[in-house]
């Protein structure tokens, strides 16, 4: 058996917006460490909505990203009492890591190409996101964690 029949493994954070609940999929890979949210510096004034504040973690101040949980303001919404911390793509140091809130713990699961079809009926604009699938039936997005260390390298300021 290939690596690809036995799957690859990712974590997934549910997550809703105005279409509905989904799961916003993880690669493990990208993941250093799931752990309780702490209380969050905020962010700068002007920050984007889904910038929720600065997690205090070894020294760093690590910006958390709350995806597609509906409109208003973030000090309407709260963070999550999960966080999930990935390692930034590139490695930048003055962005070596970003956190996902979650709103329950994340569960791990082995995507594979059979648990995974195309999604029509997915609503456009779920940020950061690079594709919308259904991963056994239920509708999922797969991060982009390019375009999400982008949008917070832009906001650097903001962090």
């Amino acid at each position: 058996m290939n690596r690809v029949e036995r799957g690859l493994p990712v974590l997934l954070l549910p997550t809703a917006s105005a279409a509905g609940p989904w799961d916003l999929m993880v690669p493990v890979a990208a993941v250093e460490q799931v752990l309780r949210a702490a209380s969050l510096g905020p962010p700068a004034a002007g920050a984007p909505d889904w910038l929720r504040g600065l997690l205090p973690w070894r020294g760093l101040r690590v910006p958390v990203v709350c995806l597609g949980q509906g409109a208003g303001p973030a000090a309407d919404r709260p963070a999550g009492p999960y966080v999930v911390l990935c390692r930034a793509p590139t490695g930048a140091p003055v962005l070596p890591y970003f956190a996902l809130a979650s709103p329950t713990l994340p569960r791990l699961e082995r995507v594979t190409p059979g648990s995974l079809s195309p999604d029509p009926a997915a609503a456009p604009g779920r940020p950061f996101s690079v594709i919308a699938l259904r991963l056994q039936g239920q509708p999922a997005v797969l991060l982009d964690p390019d375009a999400l260390q982008r949008a917070l390298l832009a906001a650097s300021g903001l962090c």
